[in-house]
């Protein structure tokens, strides 16, 4: 394979998912994140907002009847979760379980409706060379604080993985690059 080209960051167009995977971020990740378009924007990117939510927001709504990656998860890991399923974590199992009663026409159909809205999403995204958006809204919650409430922690866990899961689904490659710490 031989190396991608160098690219130039002026002349750059940068896709900007406002909407749905902005929701629910916290104060810190949306200032470092401004601030990181703001570089890129001053270092010559063509910076501009879209609107993605139907696409973005897809997976989730087709996924309903069951997500592939449980059902993926189950197989996977179905001798484990036939012999010995204590063997896992409580959350994790509870993640994986429900993979096992995906029915196989609900699989098949979200395959095929990925297949579709993949191409959809690819001529919509023609026009920028990359989307930037938080890799996720949150910043790093502390575990002592999610380890004895599994509300709380499923609802962090689920917004941790809610931005890269639609780039999951739709194959698409993704970089995180760090943009800002705690405390400045």
């Amino acid at each position: 394979l031989a190396p991608l080209p160098a690219r130039q960051v002026a002349g750059l167009r940068v896709g900007v998912p406002r909407g749905w995977l902005l929701s629910e971020a916290e104060g810190a990740v949306l200032a470092a994140f401004e601030q990181a378009l703001a570089r890129l924007s001053g270092a010559g990117a063509r910076v501009q907002d879209l609107q993605l939510d139907d696409w973005l927001m897809a997976p989730a709504r087709v996924q309903q009847g069951g997500s592939l990656a449980s059902a993926e998860a189950a197989h996977i890991h179905r001798a484990l979760l036939e012999r010995a399923p204590g063997q896992l974590d409580a959350r994790v199992l509870a993640r994986i379980q429900p993979g096992l009663s995906v029915p196989a026409p609900h699989y098949v159909g979200v395959l095929q409706e990925r297949a579709r809205l993949q191409r959809e999403f690819d001529a919509e995204l023609l026009d920028v060379d990359l989307l930037a958006l938080p890799t996720v809204p949150i910043v790093a919650p502390r575990i002592d604080a999610l380890q004895a409430d599994d509300a709380a922690f499923m609802r962090a866990n689920a917004l941790v993985l809610r931005n890269p899961s639609v780039f999951n689904f739709y194959y698409l490659p993704a970089l995180s690059l760090p943009a800002g710490r705690a405390g400045g």
